[in-house]
């Protein structure tokens, strides 16, 4: 895969037929960089078990480079859009072919401590608290308008 990707790994899948419709629409649009979208399997009873099965799957996702993990938590830094823009293509610009970007969603109980351990940056959203479901599709909406402001693009107005 080129340098030009980011990676989500979301814990449980989208089951809502209209919040999967918006999802879709969003991922459709995101052309540069492109955006490979990850689901884990939800076991709400052992979030371990979860933890375990998103750490396997960002071991699968790098291919050998190392991964920039940026969990998404509600005591993580909140970005505006201008500078979430900023922070993803920075990165990409920084680490290159060298190291893969990949936000990680953990499930709805929120991550373990391990996955806290092992991410590099705590983003928040939003100060409010987010459904999961929702949580999800706002990040991939910012992660298109982060491609949109960057390049350019009328959408952010």
């Amino acid at each position: 895969m080129s340098g030009k990707e980011i990676f989500v790994v979301a814990v449980g899948k989208l089951k809502d037929a209209h919040l999967r419709l918006l999802e879709e629409e969003y991922l459709k649009r995101i052309y540069s960089p492109r955006l490979v979208l990850s689901e884990i399997k939800s076991v709400q009873e052992d979030r371990e078990r979860e933890s375990q099965a998103v750490l396997i799957k960002i071991k699968e996702l790098c291919s050998g480079r190392s991964p920039y993990l940026l969990l998404l938590s509600e005591n993580g830094t909140c970005l505006d859009s201008n500078r979430f823009a900023r922070k993803i293509f920075s990165l990409l610009e920084e680490k290159g072919q060298n190291q893969q970007i990949i936000f990680i969603i953990a499930g709805a109980h929120g991550p373990t401590s391990q996955l806290l351990s092992s991410a590099n940056e705590l983003i928040s959203l939003s100060p409010l608290t987010l459904p999961h479901r929702l949580a999800r599709l706002i990040l991939i909406e910012q992660i298109y308008r982060a491609q949109t402001i960057h390049y350019g693009h009328p959408y952010h107005h």
